[in-house]
């Protein structure tokens, strides 16, 4: 009895030291079908913002409709606006008081160094996630990204993910 006990042991330990291979996971190539894919991604720069896209969505700049800037993919846009030191200046205002008056009252999360919400807009068709941003230069930048609101769950998580890569050239 004792000397099955051990077999049995001695397998199991060998087994699990060995591990066993999955079976019906790999590729025509013999490759992990789970393992997960590297994104590419691609470069859209305006004045001295960087949006950096998954490349997979094919963005493209698109025209700006009454804003600075806009690029659209396969999912999702991305647009912006911006107001300079000077021009808050002139009006009398200071970036914190825009950032209190335009954040008051919303469900803000911080992405880095940039702070944001989600919103919907008027018609409940479109999700916006909002981001407000102030570059180098003392420039205010509100940064917008929509998709549809039928797409929000599957979207929402590249989106984010753009707002983590943008960046500012000096």
């Amino acid at each position: 009895m004792k000397k099955i006990l051990v077999l049995c042991l001695t397998a199991f330990l060998c087994l699990s030291l060995l591990g066993c291979k999955k079976k019906g996971n790999t590729d025509d190539k013999g490759g992990n079908k789970d393992q997960e894919t590297v994104t590419e991604f691609q470069t859209f720069t305006y004045e001295n913002v960087n949006f950096s896209v998954p490349k997979d969505q094919e963005f493209e700049v698109i025209d700006p409709d009454g804003h600075l800037y806009r690029i659209a993919g396969n999912d999702f846009l991305i647009f912006c606006d911006k107001i300079t030191k000077e021009e808050m200046e002139k009006s009398g205002v200071t970036i914190e008081d825009i950032v209190q008056k335009y954040l008051a009252g919303k469900d803000v999360k911080t992405f880095n160094e940039f702070t944001g919400f989600l919103r919907e807009d008027e018609e409940g068709k479109f999700v916006y996630l909002d981001v407000l941003v102030i570059d180098p230069k003392d420039t205010l930048w509100e940064i917008n990204l929509g998709c549809l609101k039928d797409q929000q769950e599957r979207v929402y998580k590249l989106m984010e993910e753009a707002v983590y890569r943008i960046t500012f050239s000096k």
